[in-house]
């Protein structure tokens, strides 16, 4: 049967009273638009097999040892607002078992009360958005999973808020998908660990402990937010990256930092505190991205080689960066030949950590940069060897490429004979002048036949014997041709290179 109701809320009347049990049982429905307020002791809200419960404005249990029994049926919440509670204020609330189905949009909390502690027992967790788990002094939860109907694994979030909150089976956040995490000034002891998928934003409001291993291999990787202090207490095996963007986060075991790069962001001053008595190890730090030297950092009191008070807060612990190697230098340049000017495009496709780029272009200029792309024009005629020094933390590394860049003149203009005296016979001598224009730096010279229908070649007009002439100042360049005084008649052309 179905049961449609708008809520049930009479304090004031104590109307459902204690002791009192309701039951949804063999394929029984209830749908509850409003507040399902039970204010008496010893309550029960059973939910057999085959039954649901929908609930729009939360439940709210306010007696002493109340429970909630879910064997096997669903018990859903379906209101977009106020975000849902399941509250008590005596003893606190005990879930046993069943699952949890969320269709609207906001979250969900399981509250405990300043009175007692709250027992959420085997669940499956069904919604769409954040399951808050709020312990003001102890929450238990002996066994869940995140199913969303995606499998195991949490594509919305889990926040744990006060005193000690107790996961008894291991979770699994996928950041790839939207997992998260958040701690509100709790200690959360998830005695089978968390699985990182991806990078997965904790985000630690005031202080909170994470005492449950993170593993994940090098897939899982950490990134912390929010200003408070997020304590990470176990032995870590997760091999991804870590990120601290915000607030502090604390490593209590040599073995709680994953092994790949640690990130600290200055913007946002944040910073690690190293509370083991030791030294960790991990596979590099860099401080907003930039890479650091290699060798033991630490904070005030470390006795770290690199003692850093901006970036690790003080404490007795070291973190053993390995050196990176020496940066491999290579390059590619575009275009390798042309006429001057000549600009050509030099990327460096170096790899390894580069703080510095320095660059001879072989034509005399020289430059330091640390951008990977630089422009250089060629101005003079000829070849270049170019060579790139690459530098960072674990050294240098040169690359020199020989007569990478060729460069030549641009053709000249074409000669132009003069309009006024640009061609001139001596009437006495026979001699022939040419005046025409010329381009400067390149050479000129007149050759003539005295028979077009001739095979024989060009000859030049000396001197010299080659008769190349060379430009100055782009001025008119002229050459006379005295041996034109026995020939009848006389061709010539004017050759430039």
């Amino acid at each position: 049967s179905a049961w449609n109701t708008g809520g049930l809320n009479n304090p004031a009347t104590n109307s459902v009273g204690q002791s009192n049990t309701i039951s949804v049982v063999n394929g029984g429905q209830w749908q509850a638009a409003g507040l399902v307020y039970l204010p008496g002791s010893y309550n029960t809200l059973l939910v057999n097999s085959g039954g649901l419960v929908e609930l729009g404005g939360g439940l709210q249990l306010n007696g002493t040892a109340d429970t909630v029994t879910n064997a096997g049926g669903i018990l859903q919440f379906t209101s977009a607002t106020p975000p849902l509670t399941i509250s008590g204020t005596g003893a606190g609330v005990t879930l046993v078992s069943g699952t949890l189905a969320y269709r609207g949009v906001t979250n969900v909390d399981l509250n405990a009360n300043a009175g007692g502690a709250g027992t959420v027992g085997a669940f499956t967790w069904a919604g769409v958005n954040t399951l808050r788990l709020n312990a003001s002094t102890s929450t238990t939860v002996s066994a869940y999973t995140f199913a969303n109907n995606l499998g195991a694994k949490n594509y919305a979030g889990l926040e744990l808020v006060g005193g000690t909150n107790r996961l008894g089976n291991a979770i699994i956040l996928d950041g790839s998908h939207g997992g998260t995490l958040l701690l509100s000034n709790t200690t959360a002891v998830i005695a089978g660990g968390v699985t990182l998928v991806g990078p997965v934003p904790v985000t630690s409001l005031a202080t909170s402990t994470l005492a449950g291993m993170l593993s994940g291999g090098t897939s899982g990787a950490l990134v912390k937010l929010g200003a408070g202090t997020l304590t990470l207490a176990a032995a870590n095996t997760y091999a991804g990256a870590t990120t601290v963007s915000n607030g502090t986060l604390e490593l209590v075991t040599v073995a709680s930092l994953g092994t790949n790069t640690l990130d600290i962001s200055t913007a946002g001053a944040a910073q690690v505190k190293l509370s083991y008595a030791g030294i960790a190890t991990n596979g590099g730090l860099t401080f907003d991205g930039v890479t650091q030297a290699g060798g033991t950092w630490g904070g005030t009191g470390s006795g770290a080689a690199h003692v850093d008070p901006v970036h690790f807060a003080a404490g007795p612990g070291k973190l053993f960066v390995l050196s990176a190697p020496p940066p491999v230098a290579s390059f590619s340049a575009a275009p390798t030949n042309g006429v001057i000017p000549l600009a050509v495009t030099f990327t460096d496709t170096s790899t390894g950590a580069i703080t510095n780029r320095w660059w001879d272009f072989g034509d005399g200029v020289t430059t330091n940069i640390t951008a990977t792309n630089v422009v250089h024009t060629y101005v003079f005629a000829g070849s270049a060897t170019v060579t790139l020094i690459v530098s960072g933390p674990g050294g240098a590394g040169t690359n020199t490429q020989t007569t990478l860049i060729v460069i030549a003149l641009a053709p000249p203009a074409p000669p132009v004979l003069l309009p006024d005296n640009g061609f001139s016979v001596d009437v006495g001598t026979g001699a022939a002048t040419l005046t025409f224009t010329a381009t400067n730096g390149y050479q000129y010279r007149i050759t003539y036949k005295d028979n077009l229908l001739s095979t024989n070649a060009w000859q030049p007009v000396p001197p010299p014997a080659d008769g190349w002439h060379t430009a100055t100042n782009n001025e008119p360049m002229t050459i006379s041709d005295p041996g034109a005084t026995n020939s009848p008649h006389r061709f010539y052309r004017i050759e430039a290179r």
